[in-house]
């Protein structure tokens, strides 16, 4: 993995994905307000500069956040059609989006973020910071 690898000078977006993770970590997990889609699509304005989240976040609950992305095929569908193919999980870079399944989560597919040797994702209380090999792919975010 290349997770610890950074340039030098740290890039502008990197100041801005740290808060937004700062903020993250001191939120609960609540669906359409502090969930992995959404906290995903954030890292993903934050390293790229564009909204890539095109879907209305009408969801209040598990059930209709399954309903809104199975109208678009799917999570990994959805995110596909939106940051192109997933790719395999060596070589990720902090800002990369990850399609985890959780355990503690009933095994359900998740999106979180690759950053400090780990992926973060929403939860209860803040971000659970999952093992490397959580991730079953990846997106590549910003190259």
């Amino acid at each position: 993995m290349d997770l610890d690898a950074t340039p030098a000078a740290a890039p502008e977006w990197q100041g801005a994905l740290e808060a937004v993770i700062a903020g993250a970590r001191r939120r609960s997990f609540e669906w359409g307000v502090h969930d992995c889609v959404l906290f995903a699509a954030e890292a993903v304005r934050i390293r790229t500069g564009r909204a890539v989240l095109d879907i209305p976040v009408t969801w209040t609950s598990a059930l209709e956040a399954h309903r809104a992305l199975q109208a678009h095929g799917g999570l990994r569908a959805a995110v596909s059609a939106r940051l192109g193919e997933p790719v395999g999980v060596l070589g990720a870079r902090i800002g990369d989006v990850a399609l985890v399944r959780d355990a503690a989560n009933g095994g359900n597919e998740l999106l979180g973020v690759f950053h400090d040797q780990q992926v973060l994702c929403p939860a209860a209380a803040g971000l659970a910071r999952l093992r490397l090999d959580a991730a079953a792919c990846r997106w590549k975010v910003g190259r």
